[in-house]
């Protein structure tokens, strides 16, 4: 009796079924749900990093490989750093597992570890609470997530980025817990701090990237395989550290060849896994600048596919030479090299116009790029004795335009000619006239006037362009303004810096003719990036700048003497804050347009103290209000006086409940003494009046 099945049809089942483990195992993200953060930061105006971005990047590219969701930010903001953890919090919604990663600086303040965004300002240690991003919100969204697997990886733990403004009183980060089956990895043990690293890579994360992608390694042993590494690149001064809550098995690279297999033979890895591990070795080194990390996978693999490779990449670091055979000189009587025959076409250069038509460049008004700049802000009016400090907020701004350098004029191809017909060659074929060597002076037809250098028709070189509308002294490329040079509008503005395709781009100054100033980075001729303004009135704003106006955290100095520390938009106080006035009042709070608005604290120079509501930089709202000799007021207020129902406290522990109209000019209700017994009473002008 046959059961049909053949031999074949056997060998058929078993493969699929090996191909459906396989499948099973697979890192895709579709089916595992696997989403990653990372977030890299260099770009610190004090103490920048050199290869956080380069970690976070590189991560994330293998990450992407292995089936991860992959959200990548580089050089963040406080904002931009919320706006990313709210976005990793969506994108896990059904996810399994969940990665955040973070390359950059970070602190411990009280046992909380907290990540410092690029644009941080900070004079005290407890100012890292107030511009810095604290790790329990990365917890908070996988937490909400419910993610079955987690993991924090900190390549934070570098010295204080602030230690030349304020001491900590702890170094590195501590330890922390997170939601079960979480994994937290730090690039130390806590309460040590770890080296940035010379490679592309640090040396942390480079060791992760030299084993994420080992086919079927269990986390844990990947995380072992990191600390061994790193304790002996860097002879045991920096010792990895993980607290691990994970519960079941997760491998980053999941093949199915385990499952399929059945128990693996202990001679060692397999040809693929061998292969995969040197190759991963190799990129791990292939681009360093240190002929020792090559030669270190020469050392394990000598014969490798990649040896001749690394044998010339060492030689190009340490300078040497492989000599190879010349070649043989050519024979007596061989014909030498040809050339292109007189009579050949040539094209004519590009943009050749005759010095006699070509024009300067079009009025300053017809579409040329824009640079804008904030207009001085008033101070804040004096504050009542009672009330916060009113903030000003920063004007729109001007916008001066950069006329371009002209443009080529469109070339015309030359027409074939035989060489006895050329004629003879003009001694000078430029535009122009040279009056020095190397400097010609061309004539524009609107009256503009170059003198400098050329090549060909082009301004290239050093020079001076001056027209009815603008005055430029500096450097050109190829008919463009390019390189460092002085550029004066026709009202009197000035800018001095960096240029780029024709417009101020880099680091430069800006001397506008109402009298403000601004130095720091400039975008494509907008003012944008780090800087500092000044406006002529004396207002002084340090921060960041986009579209010309104040953008990020920064610090606004006004001439008054009041200063303002924390969050700006558009020019404008928003955001979280603090004021500082030159009475010594303190306002911590939120601001909207200019003004302190939402739950806050004023601290007044006398000692007394107002926690709660305020409104459009008044103290209105319910909150209390404690005095420094000792009463306090809690209840309803309004424009910095009790209003409304509350309860008023005094240092002997009696009370007096009730309405109260204009602060404690009037008020009815009861008296209640620290025995406890009630009185109906008021207060008039101060005074608590009993009945009869």
């Amino acid at each position: 009796m046959t059961t049909g099945i053949t031999s074949t049809s056997l060998r058929t089942l078993a493969a699929l079924a090996a191909a459906v483990i396989v499948l099973a195992f697979a890192p895709a993200a579709a089916a595992n749900g696997r989403v990653a953060l990372l977030i890299g930061n260099n770009a610190y105006p004090s103490s920048p990093l050199r290869n956080a971005v380069n970690d976070s990047r590189d991560l994330g590219a293998a990450l992407r490989e292995l089936g991860f969701r992959t959200i990548v930010k580089e050089n963040t903001s406080r904002a931009d750093m919320i706006a990313a953890l709210q976005e990793f919090g969506r994108a896990l919604d059904g996810a399994e597992a969940a990665l955040f990663f973070y390359a950059g600086h970070a602190m411990q303040f009280k046992d909380r570890n907290y990540l410092i965004p690029i644009d941080a300002v900070m004079g005290s240690e407890d100012d890292v609470t107030f511009f810095s991003v604290e790790v329990s919100q990365v917890f908070d969204r996988m937490e909400r997530a419910k993610t079955r697997f987690n993991f924090v990886i900190l390549d934070a733990c570098r010295d204080n980025p602030f230690r030349d403004t304020f001491k900590v009183t702890a170094t590195g980060l501590a330890q922390m817990s997170g939601p079960s089956g979480t994994l937290i990895a730090y690039a130390t043990a806590p309460g040590a701090t770890a080296a940035d690293g010379f490679g592309r890579n640090g040396v942390y994360t480079g060791h992760i990237l030299q084993n994420i992608k080992v086919p079927d390694m269990p986390v844990e042993v990947l995380f072992r395989k990191v600390r061994e590494s790193v304790e002996r690149d860097t002879k045991r001064l920096q010792t990895p550290w993980e607290l691990s809550s994970i519960k079941g098995d997760f491998v980053f690279n999941p093949t199915g060849r385990a499952a399929a297999a059945g128990a693996a033979p202990a001679g060692g890895p397999s040809a693929d896994v061998a292969a995969q591990l040197e190759l991963q070795f190799w990129k791990s080194v292939q681009d360093s600048s240190r002929a020792d990390d090559i030669q270190a996978y020469l050392d394990k693999y000598p014969n490798g596919v990649f040896a001749a490779l690394a044998r010339n990449r060492v030689d190009a670091l340490l300078g040497r030479s492989r000599v190879a055979a010349a070649s043989p000189a050519p024979a007596t009587g061989a014909p030498a090299p040809t050339t292109a025959p007189a009579g050949a076409p040539a094209t004519a250069p590009a943009g050749v116009p005759a010095a006699a038509t070509m024009k300067s460049p079009p009025a300053a008004s017809a579409g040329s790029p824009a640079v804008a700049k904030p207009e001085p802000t008033p101070p804040p009016a004096a504050a009542a004795a009672s009330t916060p400090a009113q903030l000003a907020a920063a004007a729109p701004a001007q916008v001066i335009a950069v006329p371009p350098t002209p443009g080529p004029a469109p070339a015309t191809a030359a027409v074939p000619v035989p060489a006895a017909a050329l004629p003879p060659k003009p001694k000078d074929d430029q535009p122009g006239r040279e009056i020095s060597p190397g400097v010609r002076e061309v004539t524009f037809a609107d009256g503009a006037v170059y003198v400098g250098a050329m090549r060909g028709v082009q301004l290239h070189g050093k020079g001076r362009y001056t027209s009815k509308v603008f005055k430029y002294d500096g450097e050109f490329k190829d008919g463009l303004k390019h390189g460092t040079g002085r550029y004066e509008w026709e009202n009197g503005d000035r800018y001095e810096g960096s240029f780029a395709e024709d417009r101020p781009n880099g680091n430069g100054k800006y001397q506008f003719a109402n009298g403000d100033t601004y130095e720091g980075e400039v975008k494509a001729g907008v003012i944008a990036g780090r800087g500092t303004y000044v406006t002529r009135a004396g207002d002084r704003i340090e921060g960041s700048f986009a579209g010309g106006l104040a953008n990020g955290v920064g610090i606004y100095r006004f001439a008054s003497g009041d200063r303002y520390e924390g969050e700006m938009v558009d020019g404008k106080l928003q955001g979280k804050g603090r004021y500082f006035a030159k009475n010594n009042d303190r306002i911590e709070a939120p601001f909207v347009n200019g003004r302190a608005h939402g739950k806050g604290t004023y601290f007044f120079s006398n000692g007394d103290r107002y926690e709660g509501d305020l409104s459009e930089g008044a103290i209105t709202g319910v909150g209390v209000y404690t005095y420094a000799s000792g009463p306090k007021y809690e209840g309803e207020m309004a424009n910095g006086l009790p209003q409304g129902k509350g309860t008023f406290w005094f240092v002997d522990g009696s009370r007096f409940e009730g309405a109260f109209e204009g602060g404690l000019a009037r008020a009815k209700g009861t008296l209640i003494r620290a025995d406890g017994s009630r009185t109906d009473a008021e207060i008039i002008d101060g005074a608590v009046k009993l009945p009869g």
